[in-house]
């Protein structure tokens, strides 16, 4: 049977000694990396800056690709369960620009990698929470 697959856009967002930045979403229970998933009509590069607007209240620079990934959970859609493919970038904020804990999400949190991929393994393949 064909598996059906929505796409997601991420980021990847390090500061200056390496911690990466996870965010809380209300309701969802599990910790993320910032971003969503496309629009109709919308390219990666817009999916992600408005997502980043609308969670981090910010804008940032995408440095480039930094992996793909299938996540391990899946999500309904229009009464299917589909797949979440994962396009993950490499970002930087902006100068002077950090997560606006009003947003979006309810919590953020700036961790090293072995936290990061303790946090992230729920929705997270191992073999990419790696690579962080």
């Amino acid at each position: 049977m064909e598996q059906k697959f929505h796409i997601g856009v991420k980021a990847l967002i390090k500061d200056a000694d390496g911690r990466i930045l996870v965010s809380k979403a209300p309701n969802v229970g599990y910790w993320d990396l910032p971003g969503g998933r496309i629009e109709e009509g919308e390219g990666i590069g817009e999916a992600l800056s408005r997502e980043l607007r609308e969670e981090l209240g910010s804008d940032v620079e995408m440095l480039g690709l930094f992996d793909a990934t299938l996540a391990k959970i899946r999500i309904n859609s229009g009464g299917d369960v589909v797949a979440l493919c994962l396009l993950v970038y490499n970002c930087r904020l902006r100068a002077g620009a950090g997560p606006d804990h009003g947003r979006a999400h309810d919590e953020f949190r700036w961790v090293a990698k072995a936290e990061a991929m303790e946090l992230l393994g729920n929705k997270f393949q191992n073999e990419f929470l790696e690579k962080l």
